[in-house]
């Protein structure tokens, strides 16, 4: 993930959130990145760059907008759990798709094995949450822990 760093811009040239599309005018603060080989992002502070959007990885980006932002994305309702699961299932079936298509000399050594056990141990904590429970947020937080971001 690349290094997210606070600038002032200067009173050259012009800069433009690729977020919500404002101009950051001379003087204001905004956010930059500059992912691996990709363009580099830059936001206001309003709109914010959280690690995982600067990952070139698809995993790292869906496990970080459900870890970081599943309150934003899901809320909390009765069925939320079940939403939540459903997001987990399918990334564990894109895992397990990117390992049937690994050569198997790299499989048993592979870090999508290490991913798959945190997806299988965020699962099985899922499924054991009651959603009327009070603790509903600090149990799905626990369950989420779970999961590698690696």
């Amino acid at each position: 993930m690349a290094k997210i760093q606070v600038l002032t811009k200067s009173s050259r040239g012009k800069a433009i959130c690729s977020k919500c599309g404002k101009e950051i005018l001379s003087r204001e603060k905004y956010l930059k990145a500059t992912p691996f080989r990709r363009s580099p992002i830059t936001r206001c502070l309003l709109c914010g760059l959280k690690p995982y959007e600067t990952s070139c990885s698809p995993y790292k980006k869906q496990v970080g907008k459900l870890i970081y932002d599943w309150k934003k994305i899901y809320g909390i309702y009765d069925g939320v759990v079940d939403d939540i699961i459903n997001e987990v299932e399918n990334i564990k079936y894109d895992i397990e798709s990117n390992l049937d298509n690994m050569p198997e000399q790299f499989q048993d050594y592979s870090v999508l094995q290490d991913r798959l056990g945190g997806l299988d141990d965020c699962l099985d904590i899922l499924i054991g949450i009651d959603s009327s429970n009070e603790e509903l947020e600090n149990e799905i937080i626990n369950a989420l822990s779970c999961i590698l971001i690696s």
